[in-house]
């Protein structure tokens, strides 16, 4: 279940800000007046941005403990590729 986890958070991320990047930001500023827009796509920007930073949390903290599992196993340094990415 972790590891399932793990693989599919990244995906889950990626997709939310392209969703809100290329979808929910300009259909906001086709639809509404500037000023409106503006200010709907600055919270949904917020509300991403924290999202972003608990996901980001959440995936170090997965990829801490399978990186450390692995280098108490011998199979490998706590500073991994998926960790680097991560951060």
């Amino acid at each position: 279940m972790a590891e399932r986890l793990r693989r599919l958070l990244p995906a889950v991320w990626a997709g939310v800000l392209l969703c809100i990047a290329a979808m929910a930001g300009p259909a906001a500023f086709a639809m509404l007046d500037r000023p409106d827009a503006g200010r709907v796509v600055a919270r949904m920007f917020v509300q991403e941005a924290w999202l972003s930073l608990a996901l980001a949390v959440l995936l170090l903290a997965m990829e801490r403990a399978r990186a450390r599992a692995a280098s108490d196993a011998g199979q490998g340094s706590v500073l991994s590729t998926e960790m680097l990415l991560v951060l």
